[in-house]
């Protein structure tokens, strides 16, 4: 699986569990967990989604394991930040630890894909070759 495709299916998944949480809150009236729905949509998201985007325009780089793992730890950043956020807004004070790992996942995930933006562009004719000869097998 490329990593636009696994970014996709998560940022999928991510909106379904942030509306489904948004729903909750609406029928409930207790907006107490407004803070972890917002995490959960725009890390989940559209920080996912907007990965994939990227990913998606190069199929080198979307093949590479560097952008799957990329994905995978911005994916268990948004999950573990929004659960643990949540939990502290609710009182468990174990949710902080999980807060904590899910911030510092989703800043590792981000300075990654900074890595990649700030990269893009750089390798020279080889790499373009490489692009294009894999555009055409597609």
């Amino acid at each position: 699986m490329t990593a636009s495709t696994a970014a996709f299916r998560a940022a999928t998944f991510l909106a379904l569990a942030g509306m489904a949480l948004g729903l909750y809150m609406a029928a409930s009236k207790d907006h107490s967990l407004s803070t972890a729905h917002a995490h959960l949509i725009l890390l989940g998201w559209v920080s996912l989604f907007l990965f994939g985007l990227f990913h998606r325009l190069d199929p080198v780089r979307d093949a590479s394991r560097a952008a799957k793992i990329q994905i995978g730890v911005s994916a268990a950043g948004a999950v573990a930040l929004s659960i643990g956020v949540g939990l502290l807004h609710r009182g468990v004070g174990a949710g902080e630890g999980l807060a904590v790992a899910g911030a510092l996942a989703s800043i590792a995930g981000m300075t990654h894909f900074a890595a990649m933006v700030m990269g893009s562009g750089r390798e020279g004719p080889q790499k373009a070759k490489t692009v294009a000869e894999q555009v055409q097998r597609r």
